[in-house]
């Protein structure tokens, strides 16, 4: 099939998370983390009010411990709590790579 780079997750658009500095977490696989070093998605938190990037981080193939194996990988940000937050993994058509979860802590 025909890929191309595209948003896997995004969401969930909320607007009830205070002020503050967070950080959210992103549990991911990748399918081989030895082939290269591809930039395989970028992880982000966005402000869809804004259309602001909030914080981001591209994702390396080496940088996972082990294929097939979760792991989590995370962007600290801040919001004055008049956010619409998505929390966004961008898939750079690179690997195969499944999210398990995303998880935000204060």
């Amino acid at each position: 099939p025909d890929h191309s780079k595209n948003f896997m997750v995004y969401g969930p658009y909320t607007t009830s998370v205070p002020a503050g500095f967070y950080e959210v977490y992103f549990r991911m696989m990748v399918d081989n983390n030895t082939a290269d070093n591809s930039k395989v998605v970028r992880i982000d938190a966005h402000d869809s009010y804004q259309m602001d990037v909030l914080a981001a981080k591209d994702v390396y193939r080496q940088q996972f411990n082990g294929a097939f194996s979760y792991q989590d990988f995370s962007v600290t940000f801040y919001t004055d709590g008049n956010d619409k937050l998505e929390f966004r993994v961008e898939w750079n058509d690179a690997a195969y790579i499944k999210v398990d979860r995303i998880i935000l802590k204060p």
